[in-house]
């Protein structure tokens, strides 16, 4: 049997039905001479199995193209979507330090200390005869840090140590009423924006918010650890 032509047709939107054409001058398939029941079934029943199989052939390549395309085309929206995700990530990390930093300067301004300084000043001022061992638990910084920003925060006259203890050696603090009076027309949120808004988290959007963060700085190239117990305005 010789095979002229193979070609499809569409019926519907997805069935595609193979069609076969066989050659008109096979004498042993086809004879325009030849009308006998017998020529006739067995060129009919021939057809009937070439038809079959070339439907088989394009069944089982069928769904593999399909696939293929689908997956093409899935690959590429993943990867659309990946760059997109990634540049909304930075645009909100962009808002972020914007935020914090037109906080501290506004607080520069208002008041003439650091953000770190103001937010030392809050924590004695909820926490009256708190200690620098506290106050850096409360910032979550190192304790030589806390003990920086209350001699810088004492110079400007904006506490007072009151020392206790058989042996003198606790050291508690007092706002003075300049302090006071410096909590008193400091911008909110007082301990700052960033600070703030962690406070306010639920604790489970805490967790996935600090592993997210963990996997980020670990593919991050540079990562400065160091600056983990730095106040941020001091960064």
């Amino acid at each position: 049997m010789r095979v002229v032509k193979e070609w499809t047709r569409r019926i519907g939107s997805d069935l595609i039905v193979p069609m076969l054409l066989i050659d008109g001058n096979d004498t042993r398939l086809q004879n325009r001479n030849d009308n006998s029941p017998g020529a006739r079934s067995g060129a009919f029943h021939i057809n009937i199995i070439a038809s079959h199989y070339i439907l088989c052939k394009y069944i089982s390549a069928m769904p593999r193209a399909k696939r293929v395309a689908k997956s093409r085309r899935a690959g590429g929206t993943r990867a659309n979507n990946g760059a997109e995700a990634a540049r909304e990530a930075l645009r909100k990390f962009r808002i972020i330090f914007s935020s914090v930093r037109k906080h501290f300067e506004d607080v520069q301004s208002r008041c003439g200390v650091s953000g770190a300084q103001l937010w030392v000043v809050f924590e004695i001022f909820r926490r009256p005869g708190v200690r620098v061992s506290e106050l850096a638990q409360a910032l979550s910084i190192h304790q030589s840090t806390a003990s920086n920003l209350v001699a810088g925060i004492e110079k400007k006259g904006l506490l007072l140590k009151e020392r206790s203890g058989p042996d003198q050696r606790v050291v508690r603090l007092h706002l003075t009423r300049k302090g006071k009076e410096v909590v008193a027309k400091a911008p909110k949120p007082v301990m700052g924006v960033l600070p703030d808004a962690l406070h306010q988290l639920p604790s489970k959007a805490l967790r996935d918010l600090n592993a997210n963060l963990d996997t980020l700085i670990s593919l991050m190239r540079l990562a400065d650890e160091a600056a983990a117990t730095k106040p941020l305005s001091d960064l």
